[in-house]
């Protein structure tokens, strides 16, 4: 004997009979997604791969491209910002209290804008939307940005 699920009956009275809506237990305008929202598709603007990285600074042959990355602590609102150049492996950790864009570019340009531009050539990124602000990063330090493909973490892997 055939029978109907109690998803199919809520999908239905959504779907094609609103007006049953408020007789619902709970009746709410529309149905809560399954899964939190998130934004999907392209959120960093004029990425360049890092496969276009200067022979120097993939053979750390010299100083001034930086690798970045954020290590997020349990709570997921903040982290560690880290940064490491390629060469002369200097780095430099600093606490985030926000893990937001806006807190991870003031973080780099206060570490990195008392550098020479010879020593600020590159800058290499995930794809992680703390990120996004690079152009302004860009403009400030006179650096280039390159980003690792999705999931391809060991592209930048001093800082991994």
């Amino acid at each position: 004997m055939p029978y109907a699920c109690q998803e199919s009956m809520y999908q239905y009275i959504y779907g094609l009979a609103k007006n049953v809506i408020g007789c619902l237990p709970r009746h709410h305008p529309m149905r809560k997604p399954k899964r939190p929202y998130r934004k999907t598709g392209e959120r960093i603007k004029n990425r360049t791969s890092v496969a276009l990285r200067p022979l120097a600074g993939t053979a750390r042959r010299e100083c001034g491209h930086w690798e970045a990355d954020m290590i997020v602590a349990g709570d997921r609102q903040h982290g560690l910002n880290v940064l490491v150049d390629g060469k002369s492996r200097l780095t430099h950790i600093r606490f985030l209290g926000h893990k937001t864009a806006t807190a991870t570019k003031k973080v780099m340009l206060r570490r990195l804008k008392g550098y020479p531009g010879s020593l600020t050539q590159s800058m290499t990124y995930d794809t992680g939307s703390e990120n996004t602000l690079h152009e302004g990063m860009n403009k400030a330090l006179g650096t280039e940005s390159l980003f690792c493909a999705p999931d391809h973490s060991w592209e930048k892997g001093s800082v991994e």
